[in-house]
């Protein structure tokens, strides 16, 4: 016997009636031809916020800042440097221990913005992190030219590069 032949014969239990279904219940206002009226759909709501968009969101602010050669950024860092030195007029100790604390201070914002940089995206970020690596860049080369510049107005020699010989 088939499986569905052995169901047919199987007698049914005791108090158990099966009842015919009865007719779709409509909703209010449905039209009698058999269209069942549906709710208007809501707008879904994410349950969380893509990397791409949070991203995007936390650097904005980085990318919004207006282009400037170069060769102008140097020379108004040094300019700055120089009139700096001017007001200051301190002793070449007292200028070697504040570059070297603007320095520290600098150092410790570069490495603010590199974990920063770390959460942008890796695809679809160019961009951000494009700006990001800039403005460390400029942080960089905007002290060492001031500094620069500060040590030359004060009549100190340059500082020598990084690793060379005294």
């Amino acid at each position: 016997m088939a499986a569905g032949a052995a169901r047919k014969l199987r007698p049914r239990r005791a108090g158990l009636e099966v009842r015919p279904r009865g007719p779709a219940k409509r909703a209010a206002g449905a039209s009698g031809d058999g269209d069942v009226v549906m709710a208007a759909a809501g707008r879904k709501v994410r349950k969380s916020i893509g990397k791409r968009k949070r991203g995007q969101a936390k650097a904005a602010p980085a990318a919004a800042a207006a282009p400037e050669s170069r060769r102008a950024r140097q020379r108004r860092m040094a300019a700055l440097g120089v009139e700096r030195a001017a007001a200051a007029k301190e002793a070449p100790d007292q200028l070697q221990q504040r570059q070297a604390a603007e320095w520290k201070e600098m150092k410790a914002e570069v490495a603010r913005l590199k974990k920063e940089r770390h959460g942008l995206p890796k695809k679809g970020g160019k961009e951000l992190r494009a700006a990001a690596n800039q403005k460390v860049r400029q942080l960089w080369d905007d002290m060492k030219i001031r500094h620069e510049a500060e040590r030359v107005s004060a009549g100190l020699p340059p500082q020598p590069p990084a690793g060379a010989a005294p």
